[in-house]
């Protein structure tokens, strides 16, 4: 969960997607799964299911934004048949056997812009392109970590997860945004919950 942690501690993780609204478009944050495979997953629900309980259909899903290309963030992918995915060309290469070959891709080596306020760009730390989504608003940026880092106290401190591609990338992420600046928001922070994180009526952009 952390470099240099002890390995008898035990952590528990949330599996969270993160829904942005804008206009009529409707931009996922990563796919979600629907099992994972070696692990007993409690109180999980799919990746659909979760949308169907705020009154929101799969096939409304406009965008789908993959932060890196592990099974637990690109696996629930096939819930969303209407979606044009966005993915980082070097994790489209390693694995693209989750995305149906009719989907619309758009695969981007460093940065692509998604909508006006949100953009993508490569980190490259937890995984070889792994990256990270901005959404810029007049409060400030929110970034959507992906797996950059698990858990709060790896911003705080800034220390890298114990499973990084580059720790020294990860690190760099960590004391760029890790800072008053940016709200960061992970994929498996165990204390996030439910609901509405951020509304505004104000014109966004990046």
């Amino acid at each position: 969960m952390l470099s240099g942690g002890d390995p008898n501690t035990v952590h528990s993780i949330g599996f969270l997607l993160y829904l942005i609204e804008i206009g009529d478009r409707k931009i996922l944050i990563d796919a979600g799964c629907d099992d994972l495979p070696g692990f007993v997953l409690a109180d999980h629900v799919s990746p659909a299911t979760a949308l169907c309980s705020y009154g929101i259909r799969p096939e409304q899903i406009t965008d789908v934004i993959i932060t890196h290309a592990h099974h637990d963030h690109i696996q629930g992918v096939h819930h969303f048949p209407n979606a044009v995915i966005y993915i980082q060309e070097e994790e489209y290469r390693k694995d693209h056997s989750y995305i149906h070959p009719e989907t619309v891709v758009v695969s981007f080596a460093e940065e692509c812009i998604v909508a006006d306020c949100v953009k993508v760009l490569k980190i490259g730390g937890h995984s070889v392109g792994s990256s990270i989504a901005l959404l810029s608003t007049p409060q400030g940026c929110l970034v959507f970590g992906g797996d950059e880092c698990y858990l709060p106290v790896c911003i705080h401190r800034h220390i890298p997860t114990g499973v990084s591609h580059d720790p020294q990338k990860s690190l760099e992420f960590l004391e760029k945004y890790g800072t008053s600046q940016y709200q960061i928001l992970l994929s498996h922070d165990p204390g996030i919950q439910t609901g509405i994180l951020f509304k505004t009526r104000k014109e966004l952009s990046v």
